[in-house]
């Protein structure tokens, strides 16, 4: 496919549909989690850890559904 070999030549990784599945753990999930919480303690080291990355995703999973009106 035109769009993932584009993809790949800028940088990107191409995951098996099984493996994305798994990193979303499971059909109902959006974000590859285990990713997300290495990026997240990776780029906020004074903020967030190891022990309270999963509290933040949490909470953010609270908002992700919440729109606001300017």
């Amino acid at each position: 496919m035109p769009l993932i070999r584009y993809a790949e030549e800028i940088g990107w990784t191409y995951l098996p549909p099984s493996e994305a599945l798994s990193l979303r753990r499971g059909e109902g999930g959006l974000l590859f989690n285990r990713i997300l919480e290495e990026k997240l303690i990776e780029l906020n080291p004074d903020l967030i850890t190891s022990t309270n990355v999963n509290e933040v995703i949490q909470r953010r999973g609270r908002f992700s559904g919440v729109c606001h009106r300017s």
